[in-house]
């Protein structure tokens, strides 16, 4: 999954991001794996999905921020228009 960016709001001259008090991260779904028997993969890239702040693996690869997160841990599917 790929990160959503994050935006900033300054308070009293100091940066806050936005997503500072948020419980969930945004992010676009860029690869998915084949799943298991008893549970077939129901999201597929490009999608946008919402996670738990704390789920999954954060990696970063050519200055870009990415999440490695298990199906079980989206919380939903994000509808785009």
């Amino acid at each position: 999954m790929k990160v959503a960016p994050v935006k900033e709001n300054k308070v009293n001259g100091i940066i806050m991001p936005e997503d500072e008090q948020k419980q969930v991260i945004e992010g676009t779904v860029i690869a998915v794996g084949e799943g298991f028997k008893d549970d077939p993969m129901i999201i597929q890239p490009g999608e946008m999905i919402i996670i738990q702040k704390f789920s999954g693996v954060k990696v970063t690869e050519d200055d870009q921020d990415y999440i490695i997160v298990k199906q079980k841990d989206i919380l939903c599917k994000k509808k785009v228009d």
